[in-house]
């Protein structure tokens, strides 16, 4: 634990707070998209489209036509959204209080996510439609931060200088979570406390030790 007291925690989303599976999602689009799967899935081009629409660069009319143009095959929009929605499981109720028992505890709370629209849309109705939460970001941190709406992504430094300024807050004061390796030392780099991750552990049982 830093010497310097903590007072501020910069929580990941997806596989801290947000269960995700990436399987579910390959198997998705091994559906939709057939023989074409593997030749798509380990093209660059496709990953840029990817990363593009995570820095928001795409609209996510966009996103899709970029993604069917890639495929022989040419799949159904509402599907493509679907099977790239699959990859997001939920978020268990004791995750929600622990955020709660954070705040409850006086620790400044925020969100650093690379994510985009749609995945922000699903969690959002899903939200609402299990825990009846209207405004997860305002409810539960004290600000959001989400890559497709900044125009830049973990690991780039510059991010997480923007949400220290934005935020008025101090490295030293911070701890960041995240399931990346390269996320973590990238805010360690500067000056920020860390810690990386395990997604097979639930982050309720790692903080409970940790702090």
């Amino acid at each position: 634990m830093n010497s310097i007291a903590i007072k501020n925690i910069i929580f990941d989303l997806g596989n801290v707070i947000l269960d995700l599976n990436f399987e579910r999602a390959n198997v998705a689009f091994k559906e939709l998209l057939g023989a074409d799967f593997d030749r798509l899935s380990s093209s660059e081009e496709t990953r840029d489209i990817f990363l593009k629409f995570e820095v928001g660069y795409f609209s996510e009319e966009s996103f899709i036509n970029a993604l069917q143009r890639l495929s022989a095959k040419v799949p159904d929009g509402r599907a493509m959204i679907d099977a790239w929605n699959s990859l997001l499981v939920g978020i268990p109720e004791q995750r929600l209080k622990l955020l709660e028992d954070l705040n409850q505890k006086g620790y400044s709370l925020y969100l650093l996510s690379n994510t985009n629209s749609l995945h922000i849309h699903w969690l959002q109705t899903y939200l609402k439609n299990t825990y009846k939460i209207e405004d997860f970001d305002n409810r539960f941190f004290k600000k959001s931060y989400y890559s497709h709406l900044l125009k830049m992504r973990k690991p780039d430094p510059e991010i997480f200088q923007f949400v220290l300024s934005n935020a008025f807050i101090k490295a030293e004061e911070t701890l960041f979570i995240d399931d990346s390796k390269v996320n973590v030392l990238a805010a360690q780099n500067l000056g920020i406390s860390i810690l990386h991750h395990n997604s097979g552990m639930d982050i309720c049982e790692v903080l409970e030790a940790y702090f």
